[in-house]
């Protein structure tokens, strides 16, 4: 078994995050909810994000889709989602991910899901990563979990070599970096119109 991240159990002084817990298969969409809810306040569930999602015969979920679905939210809220991915629009320098966690941004990282032996399962996973602080950011995970990940992990994630991270270890799933870099950048640009 090769080593593991535990960003589970080093917690630091818990900070509370308004994250929106996942029931199904919607863990981009309710990333972003909670992102938008740390940002502006604001009190997005679930429900009305799944039933649009139902509605639409349960598309494949992915960062462009979610924004789709909460694009009346981001606009009222003055909240801009920038997403990066190696083929569509590339990070040139990661320390925009620093910067942007300096400034109170909300960073989510796309992972992918192994089994127990860590063969990738075609399945994807993100974390919400907000509140850096003395070389820590603080971790939501959609399954209602909290964690601390370091500045040098975060770096060993964009360089591919971060260890794979426990997800449902129950059932021996563990969370490991994608071939390629996707990951959207939330951040509150002006005033709500509230």
């Amino acid at each position: 078994m090769p080593n593991v991240t535990d960003i589970w159990s080093n917690l630091g002084t818990p900070i509370k995050y308004p994250g929106v817990i996942q029931s199904d298969n919607t863990c981009v969409f309710v990333s972003l909810a909670g992102a938008i809810n740390h940002l502006a306040n604001d009190h997005l569930t679930e429900a009305p994000i799944i039933q649009h999602w139902l509605q639409e015969g349960r598309p494949d979920p992915h960062f462009r889709l979610a924004m789709n679905y909460l694009d009346v939210e981001i606009k009222r809220h003055g909240i801009q989602v920038t997403h990066f991915h190696d083929t569509d629009n590339p990070l040139q320098d990661f320390n925009k991910v620093f910067a942007a966690l300096d400034s109170g941004a909300v960073v989510i990282p796309s992972f992918e899901v192994t089994d127990g032996n860590f063969n990738r399962v075609n399945c994807y996973h993100m974390l919400s990563i907000f509140s850096r602080l003395s070389g820590h950011s603080h971790v939501w995970d959609t399954n209602n979990k909290m964690g601390r990940i370091s500045d040098k992990e975060l770096q060993a994630w964009w360089d591919g070599s971060l260890p794979p991270i426990p997800y449902h270890c129950s059932a021996g799933e563990y969370l490991v970096v994608h071939d390629k870099h996707d990951l959207i950048i939330v951040e509150r640009t002006c005033g709500s119109d509230e």
